[in-house]
């Protein structure tokens, strides 16, 4: 608190948690007029470095299906964005972990400070996705995912081998099955 000499006191604080208070202001041990007062403290400008994904599609994804997972957007002080925040502009891009298969991801805002991301990759392999605002990774980026094979669908798969042509007894054949997926 700071005495300005003409009857006025100028007092500052900062707070880092985005949260509802109230501030008690007292002269001498006793409150002064209308304290407490209530404030709400609102999250600054969202930096890439404190935001986080969750769900499963940051590690895990089938092949030739949707996956997704969701971006929280967060302030320095890792306060969650609010509703009505200023958009932000996530990009997220994955590449198979050989160099090839380069995929996108599309980020749709829920308008609650969150954001859905949704990707889809056609071939079973390690990816390595990178999770970007404005050019910066966000917290874990980039992140390893495993695309697995889809789901073999029966009437999709074939077999050969001379064991599909007949046998002998006594004799042993083998055939191989080739498993399909979508």
């Amino acid at each position: 608190v700071l005495d300005n000499g003409d009857g006025t006191y100028t007092a500052k604080y900062m707070i880092q948690r985005a949260t509802k208070y109230r501030l008690h202001v007292q002269l001498r041990d006793e409150p002064i007029k209308d304290s407490p007062f209530t404030l709400t403290c609102l999250p600054t400008v969202v930096d890439a470095r404190h935001c986080v994904s969750t769900g499963v599609g940051t590690c895990s994804a089938v092949a030739g299906k949707m996956s997704s997972f969701t971006i929280q957007a967060r302030d320095e002080f890792d306060n969650n964005l609010l509703p009505g925040a200023p958009s932000c502009n996530f990009e997220v891009v994955l590449v198979g972990t050989d160099g090839e298969d380069k995929e996108h991801g599309t980020v749709h805002n829920n308008g609650d400070g969150t954001y859905r991301v949704d990707y889809m990759c056609v071939q079973a392999k390690g990816f390595l996705m990178a999770i970007r605002l404005d050019g910066v990774h966000i917290v874990d980026s980039p992140l390893n995912v495993y695309v697995h094979c889809a789901d073999i669908m029966p009437e999709m798969c074939y077999a050969t081998g001379e064991g599909l042509l007949g046998s002998t007894a006594g004799v042993e054949y083998e055939f191989v099955i080739q498993g399909v997926d979508p």
